[in-house]
């Protein structure tokens, strides 16, 4: 009994013991966690202040480079732009200036207008432009500009003014000791900006960098130029130094550190250790700055530790665990309490749990049942679509070939003697042929289109060439309804161009044959222009958006029909099949064709005055008039050669090569320029002549030449982006000694221009039919066809042997190997036509003997699978003659690979 009271003072001093202990590590507990979070507000509160740092500093560089963008922009914009105007848009634009920044423009000047854009510089009034003239600049030395450059990039204007003599007018050639940070941005077309460096003397060598932003003008280019002082960015945006937190470090895209307030420059192999990570004294800051077209990086480095826990705080905490040590007791009871409460709850949510979890079984089970039905549907609809595609496919073939005997022997029979009736029979019996297979033509592209498989040709055509067509098909029936047919073109529109030209001329065909269709009286005209793409191709080829309005005076569109009219077999109105016939495929599959080529068609139309469709496509222009090869090429000396071309890109490329081989060249943009050059004097050896070009082309200014009566009238190379079909009269054959089509290569025209100034015979002079003695070995099954084909390669000189099949065609070429091609059919009997090249290339080993496909079949598909096997060229039925010739005469001539 006497042991009682001591053993419950021990045992209420172990709980109070235990209890202490218990609130010691709680109270130790509480003060960790709000030391914690206070750090963590305080540095929370430093991070903002750099955050907000870090975007000024950002945006005041970002200004720099607005400020010196609008000037880049009155250059662009304006023909001329003199000091005065360079001087009251700078004081405009830059409020504050010059706050420690120059701005210059920088002008790009070919050497041979060194001397007018001088003269032009002088009408500045001020008094230091009186006087002005171009150098080079070395030492500070004045030097007589270098006759052979070709380009000029000087120094033209500054602000401010510049008082170091010999400034205005310097040369940035080749040794100027600042050519390393021009050199870039002189090669550029959009703005840039350049490492961070020190400014060269006189001035006071502190860091700066310097902001490019090109004018690229069709006569002279340049560049606006702006130097700034780094520290004046900081200046103006920063704290000042007895409250700034932070140090900066500014990291250029060379790896260049600015640092500030230290206004000092480090370069980029000893910039590692200026750069601090996190520690215990000091926190860093880093930020990404897209600069103009550059990645730069900041970094703000705090100049002390952060100590956020005060004396008030921590005395809080121990009063809080003194009162938390009285209470942990109950809180024990209550703790125990609250988890049997938390035991029954959590066997409760079990329960339901696993209920779930069985409802998700089922519902997994059903998903992935619907998921098998899924696949199941896409795998049917996958063969529906090929289904459609073998039926499109087969039914062209099907109807093509029989299409090739109708067409074939309606030509045929029309060059025979015949009564008018037979002959307007035959004519109308070859309008219907030619519109069912335009109709043929319509459903597949349709289908291509709709499937994703149509594929567009990138090859060099001139918008003449699309001209000359829509007037080849459609004048004759715009000519019987009496409506004029006009076409407008841009002023400096550039005519040369690569792109699909069978699809643009599809496009065209269809709006200018709806136009005249749907016009009873008035007229349809063609507007031309086209718009600057400012982005660049993969290839940094220059893009156009090119608009072709077709604009008539015709039925009109009523508003409502509108939305509907670009559906497919939809007509504005049901009346208008039967009225003006039609499929209804023709808009639908044009405004599609303009997709692919990143355009569209828009429609304005009023009901009784008329419609214009504005078709949209991107094009890229043609500056591949001579292409460069490996062979130093040298002309005899002293040949003179004069250049006609209205592209000026073109006579660049013209200038250069002929140069480069020795030639003595004279570039002239205009026929009727090229006139003047002519007299008794006999100074030209030679022409090149393009052959479509505004106001006079090929065809009259050759006719103007002959009316000179020269006594000696030199001999004309045509090089043109045309086929030589366009040039068909004798009196143009007699002045012509060769045709060449752009893209020439240099060691063709070299040949050419050897050949005639020697004298040679001209080829032209040899009057033959285009395919004089050629030996061709047909394959082909059907006896029509075969008629048909023999009869047309008869016509135009060649030599035809017919064999029934692939086997028969390879016994052929075993037996005789003088062919010069092969048509071959593929669906033949006893042995296809792809059966019959691969053994031809194989196991013959003939792989130089051109083999052509003639089929009916036309699909992508198809035809890739032909050019694998071996063959080198499509030709479809119905037979198109002069697609032959083209074709054959290529691959005779290595046109095509």
């Amino acid at each position: 009994m006497l042991n009682t009271p001591k053993n419950l003072i021990i045992k209420a001093w172990g709980y109070a013991i235990l209890v202490f202990l218990c609130g010691s590590a709680l109270t130790f507990y509480l003060y960790q966690t709000v030391a914690k979070s206070e750090y963590e507000r305080a540095r929370q509160n430093i991070e903002n202040r750099a955050n907000a740092q870090a975007i000024d500093i950002e945006a005041e560089l970002k200004r720099r480079y607005l400020q010196i963008s609008s000037v880049g922009n009155m250059f662009a914009s304006a023909k001329w732009v003199s000091y005065s105007e360079f001087n009251d848009l700078i004081t405009l634009v830059y409020e504050d200036f010059p706050n420690d920044r120059r701005v210059t423009w920088l002008a790009k000047i070919p050497y041979r207008l060194k001397d007018d854009y001088q003269d032009k510089i002088r009408t500045n009034p001020e008094p230091l432009f009186k006087n002005f003239h171009f150098f080079n600049y070395k030492n500070k030395v004045v030097e007589p500009l270098d006759s052979n450059i070709e380009m000029i990039n000087a120094v033209i204007y500054t602000f401010p003014e510049k008082s170091t003599p010999h400034f205005l007018g310097r040369n940035i050639g080749a040794h100027s000791p600042i050519m390393k940070q021009f050199k870039y941005a002189l090669n550029r077309t959009t703005a840039t900006v350049s490492e961070i460096t020190l400014a060269p003397p006189p001035a006071d060598k502190s860091p700066i960098f310097l902001i490019f932003i090109p004018v690229i003008k069709p006569d002279v280019s340049g560049l606006v130029l702006s130097s700034n002082f780094i520290s004046s960015s900081f200046i103006n945006t920063t704290y000042s130094n007895n409250i700034n937190p932070f140090t900066y470090i500014l990291v250029d895209h060379k790896n260049n550190h600015y640092l500030y307030p230290d206004d000092q420059l480090v370069i980029a192999d000893k910039a590692k250790q200026h750069v601090k990570h996190n520690s215990a004294e000091n926190l860093t800051f880093e930020y990404d700055i897209d600069f103009v077209d550059k990645k730069w990086q900041l970094h703000l480095i705090t100049q002390g530790d952060v100590k956020p826990v005060t004396s008030t705080i921590i005395k809080v905490l121990v009063a809080c665990g003194s009162f938390i040590t009285l209470i942990l007791t109950y809180l024990a009871y209550s703790m125990t309490t609250r988890q049997l409460y938390l035991q029954e709850l959590v066997d409760e949510q079990t329960e339901r749990l696993s209920e779930a979890l069985h409802l998700l079984g089922n519902q997994k089970d059903k998903l992935k049942e619907q998921n098998t039905a899924l696949e199941d549907a896409v795998v049917k609809a996958n063969a529906a679509v090929e289904a459609k595609a073998n039926f499109l496919a087969n039914m062209s073939h099907e109807i093509r070939t029989p299409m090739n005997g109708v067409i074939g022997m309606a030509n045929l029979c029309r060059q025979t003697q015949l009564t008018p009736q037979q002959d307007d029979y035959l004519s109308k019996i070859q309008i219907s042929a030619s519109h069912l297979t335009t109709v043929i033509n319509d459903i597949l592209d349709f289908s291509k289109i709709e499937s994703g498989k149509l594929t567009l040709e990138h090859h060099p055509f001139s918008i003449y060439s699309i001209i000359d067509s829509i007037k080849a098909t459609l004048g004759n029936l715009a000519e019987s309804k009496k409506i004029a047919l006009y076409f407008e073109l841009e002023e400096g529109l550039f005519c040369d161009l690569i792109g699909d030209c069978v699809r643009v001329n599809q496009v065209l065909i269809n709006l200018c044959s709806n136009a005249i269709k749907f016009t009873n009286k008035g007229s349809v005209t063609v507007r031309i222009s086209a718009v600057r793409i400012t982005t660049e191709n993969e290839n940094n080829n220059r893009l156009y958006t090119y608009h072709f309005s077709v604009e008539d005076t015709g039925i009109g569109i009523k508003p409502d029909k509108l939305e509907s009219l670009f559906d497919a077999f939809t007509q504005a109105d049901t009346t208008t099949t039967r009225q003006y016939g039609g499929t209804g495929l023709g808009l639908s599959i044009s405004q599609k064709l303009c997709h692919i080529m990143q355009g569209n068609i828009a429609v304005e139309s009023v009901i009784d005055e008329g419609s214009c469709f504005t078709a949209s496509m991107n094009l890229q222009l043609n500056n591949n008039v001579i292409t460069s090869s490996s062979n130093n090429l040298q002309l005899p000396n002293n040949i003179n050669i004069l250049a006609i071309d209205d592209n000026p890109i073109a006579l660049e490329i013209i200038h250069f090569q002929l140069s480069n081989m020795g030639a003595n060249v004279t570039c002239v943009s205009s026929a009727e320029q090229a006139l003047i050059y002519f007299d008794d004097s006999n100074r030209y050896n030679l022409i090149i002549l393009d052959w479509t070009m505004p106001k006079m082309g090929g065809h009259e200014f050759l006719q103007k030449m002959k009316q000179l009566n020269l006594n000696n009238i030199p001999p004309v190379i045509v090089l043109s982006a045309y086929s030589r079909d366009i040039i068909n009269t004798d009196t143009e054959r007699q002045l012509i000694y060769r045709i060449l089509q752009k893209p020439c290569p240099d060691h063709i025209i070299f040949d050419a221009i050897s050949q005639a100034v020697e004298g040679a015979e001209t080829p032209l002079t040899q009057h033959q039919k285009p395919l004089q003695n050629l030996a061709v070995l047909v394959a082909e099954d059907n006896e029509i066809n075969q008629q048909i084909i023999q009869e047309i390669l008869k016509q135009q000189g060649a030599h035809v042997t017919l064999v029934n099949n692939g086997l028969e065609c390879i016994k052929a070429v075993q037996n005789n190997n003088h062919w010069d091609v092969i048509l071959m059919d593929i669906q033949m009997p006893v042995m296809d036509g792809i059966t019959a090249t691969k053994q031809i290339r194989n196991e013959l080993q003939l792989t130089e003997l051109p083999i052509v496909a003639l089929t009916a079949n036309v699909m992508a598909q198809d035809v890739t699978i032909y050019l694998e096997s071996g063959m080198n060229a499509h030709l479809c039925k119905p037979i198109e003659i002069d697609k032959v010739i083209q074709t054959l005469q290529a691959l005779l001539t290595n046109k095509i690979e």
